[in-house]
């Protein structure tokens, strides 16, 4: 886990779920959002420290409705010496931050630091699925001002607890809004188990199959739903006379080299997709038909 080089905004100055909202999954790697994963002083990232720094495990996985522990793989000081016992040096972590500088909000109320600096987070059932970010401030004050870490975890919902296997990368898809009488795509999200960001152009080596329905799990498969082999593009097309509904399919993805199978799923409701002035694509496709017909009329005078 590296080091803070770029400031981060003052929101995430604190132990805080960030929570993706539902068209933009959160990034800080130089994609977008704040800056780069890793732990740094608080107010001065730029600044040199002594700090050792605390490692976590790269997207463990959150069940949303369930209380999940994620516990530090290793605390490493600057010489690469490991600390054994963060408490015996003096290390404290803690879910809030409050001094001179900074009193912001904290999660406190879903996130808790032991003082080994494990983690117990209660992810409730309204947390969006998809990969989220945990903060933890660290205190040492025989050392210097205080830091922080961010790590990226995974959430999942109970239908995928038992079905995410983390020996393969985080594969996520997006809700999918979906109108009657036309086509509509969705590429999966992959994210890295070894760096922790997403892959930008994908992965090669993983195959994609929809998988049967399981009506304990609510998944269901309709006919016009399919999913590309090798690139895990997503496509519902729902027939004209398909009425308004939610269906969520389930998707197996299988690592080709090794063998290792997981589990993904998409929502996809089927619903008119409205434009910034209330017009559905079947209103948007009518208007275009009338405007050329209306041309093509014009110019047959």
């Amino acid at each position: 886990m590296s080091r803070i080089t770029s400031v981060f905004a003052s929101t995430v100055l604190a132990v805080s779920l960030s929570v993706a909202p539902a068209h933009a999954a959160i990034v800080r790697d130089g994609s977008g959002g704040y800056g780069q994963i890793g732990q740094g002083p608080i107010g001065n990232p730029e600044a040199e420290s002594d700090y050792a720094t605390i490692h976590y495990p790269h997207l463990p996985t959150v069940v949303q409705g369930q209380t999940m522990t994620i516990r530090p793989t290793s605390m490493t000081r600057p010489d690469g010496s490991v600390v054994a016992d963060p408490a015996a040096e003096g290390y404290t972590f803690s879910t809030n931050f409050v001094d001179d500088n900074y009193e912001l909000p904290f999660r406190d109320d879903i996130v808790q630091a032991a003082p080994d600096g494990t983690l117990t987070i209660t992810a409730s059932d309204a947390e969006y699925p998809g990969i989220n970010e945990v903060a933890v401030a660290i205190h040492n004050p025989k050392i210097g001002p205080s830091e922080y870490t961010i790590l990226r975890i995974h959430v999942v919902p109970p239908t995928l607890a038992d079905a995410t296997n983390e020996k393969m990368d985080v594969v996520h898809y997006r809700a999918v809004m979906a109108e009657r009488g036309f086509s509509t795509t969705q590429p999966p999200e992959i994210w890295s188990r070894e760096t922790t960001s997403q892959l930008k152009d994908g992965r090669s080596g993983y195959r994609y199959d929809i998988v049967s329905p399981d009506p304990a799990k609510g998944w269901t498969v309709p006919a016009w739903v399919s999913v590309d082999k090798g690139t895990g593009k997503f496509t519902a097309n729902p027939p004209k006379e398909q009425p308004n509904a939610t269906f969520v399919v389930p998707i197996s993805i299988q690592d080709v080299a090794t063998g290792e199978v997981t589990m993904s799923q998409v929502t996809v409701r089927v619903e008119p997709v409205r434009d910034g002035q209330g017009r559905s694509r079947a209103e948007r496709a009518q208007m275009v038909k009338l405007s050329s017909d209306i041309f093509a009329a014009l110019s047959s005078r």
